[in-house]
């Protein structure tokens, strides 16, 4: 019968023993390879699940600049016949948020310095895990608030087009309120 122990020496006068046999090495490497090739399944399930996760997410964000070319189109539009709005990228309440503000140094009743604020705002949330979409739409036209109007559905091509003749719908709203009220004094 053969000894399938080793013996170890460390340097420095210390003495380490190992008694490792040849087929405790066996099982140690059988039981990291199958440890390994359960990782690497881990590894692919989770790396697919993360890929179509990934997918959903670059779908929504597809569809969420379709539908910002929709709105800069009509807000350009604006834009061109009111030359004071500046136009505004950013988030609120966790929602994407395109909008554009002016705001007019005008003379109230009384005579006095006043401010007309108007802004024309755009939240958009799209829901990658649903595959739904959200737009909501806040108006201010001189400093007059219109209510806020929302329009939800998939992000499909066909909801697609009804959005766009919602967001067409309110910048007519927003120029009739603008550009048709009481025409706003300037301060000397």
């Amino acid at each position: 019968m053969m000894d399938t122990r080793n013996d170890t020496t460390i340097r420095d006068g210390e003495s380490l023993v190992l008694n490792t046999s040849e087929s405790f090495r066996d099982k140690l490497r059988q039981i990291r390879a199958n440890h390994a090739a359960l990782g690497a399944q881990r590894r692919e399930v989770r790396t697919e699940h993360g890929l179509q996760k990934s997918q959903k997410i670059l779908d929504a964000f597809d569809y969420l600049e379709s539908v910002e070319k929709v709105i800069r189109e009509y807000v350009g539009d604006i834009m061109e016949e009111a030359h004071d709005f500046d136009m505004s990228r950013s988030f609120y309440e966790g929602k994407y948020l395109l909008a554009i503000r002016t705001s007019e140094a005008t003379l109230d009743e009384l005579g006095r310095d006043s401010e007309a604020y108007s802004r024309l705002t755009f939240l958009l949330e799209p829901k990658q895990e649903t595959g739904e979409f959200t737009i909501e739409i806040r108006r201010t036209a001189r400093g007059r608030d219109a209510q806020t109007a929302a329009i939800s559905g998939a992000m499909t091509p066909e909801d697609l087009d009804r959005f766009s003749a919602f967001i067409e719908m309110q910048c007519v709203a927003f120029a009739v309120d603008y550009f048709h009220r009481d025409p706003v004094k300037p301060a000397l």
